[in-house]
């Protein structure tokens, strides 16, 4: 019998001085989440200042490290990352 498929979840918090990623995996039932984190990554970065990304090839940089870090550490990969970036004055 085949192990049932993990259910992953992925997370970069881009702040100031820093991007932290984490990899996690969603357990229990919708009433009741919680969740297993698996591996975690933080990367320093500059492009950032006062909330505001000025230098989008560094944050970039940090993020993908920061990322790759976590993927290694949980020992997975994933396809989808939910990001948050609190910021008044980034557009998307």
């Amino acid at each position: 019998m085949t192990e049932p498929q993990k259910q992953l979840v992925a997370a970069i918090d881009l702040g100031t001085t820093k991007v932290a990623a984490a990899v996690a995996e969603a357990t229990g039932d919708p009433r009741h989440p919680s969740a297993k984190v698996l591996g975690i990554g933080v990367e320093r970065t500059q492009g950032v200042r006062r909330g505001v990304v000025r230098d989008i090839e560094e944050a970039t940089r940090a993020i993908t490290k920061a990322m790759s870090a976590a993927h290694v550490t949980a020992n997975t990969t994933s396809r989808a990352i939910a990001a948050n970036v609190a910021a008044s004055e980034n557009e998307l």
